[in-house]
């Protein structure tokens, strides 16, 4: 059996789960996510995408955030006496980032427990930003490679292209 996290992006509109002709306009982005239930702690990142279709009307303001957990992939699917435990979510959005589409799919830069940060493109000036939005630091590459940072996800900023880092 798998389970559902469902997300919705909205503005100020009540929009309804399932979504509805009359809530349609008021959704900004969704993201969904099924999963296999266990008995571990599972971390689960689930990104957004845009529910607006061109041609494009005017782009609603964000507000809310709608977030459903389903016993079954299928909303209504599940079985009588079906539960899901959660504990300990949080929902981290930040628009200020400016997370854009990569130019290309093959990744500028890495990090290495052994060797820190690694910037494959040079002479570039970067900016590495945590989920929060707050700029841990930036330079040039060449004052960035070999940067230890602590355990986490953040993000590293160039004039044309954003990367995920993954620190463990």
């Amino acid at each position: 059996m798998a389970e559902l996290i469902w997300e919705v992006h909205h503005d100020a509109f009540d929009v309804h789960d399932p979504i509805d002709a009359a809530s349609s306009p008021h959704v900004i982005s969704t993201a969904a996510y099924n999963f296999s239930p266990n008995t571990a702690w599972v971390r689960h990142s689930v990104p957004f995408t845009s529910f607006i279709q061109p041609p494009l009307p005017p782009i609603p303001t964000p507000a809310y955030i709608l977030v459903t957990f389903a016993t079954n992939a299928i909303a209504g699917g599940g079985a009588a006496n079906d539960e899901v435990l959660i504990d300990d979510i949080q929902l981290i959005y930040n628009s200020s980032v400016g997370i854009t589409e990569a130019n290309s799919n093959i990744p500028f830069a890495h990090y290495s427990t052994e060797n820190g940060l690694l910037i494959k493109e040079s002479n570039q000036n970067y900016h590495i930003f945590n989920l929060s939005g707050k700029q841990i630091k930036s330079g040039l590459d060449s004052e960035l490679n070999g940067l230890k940072l602590n355990s986490g996800v953040y993000f590293l900023k160039s004039n044309s292209r954003t990367e995920k880092i993954f620190v463990p």
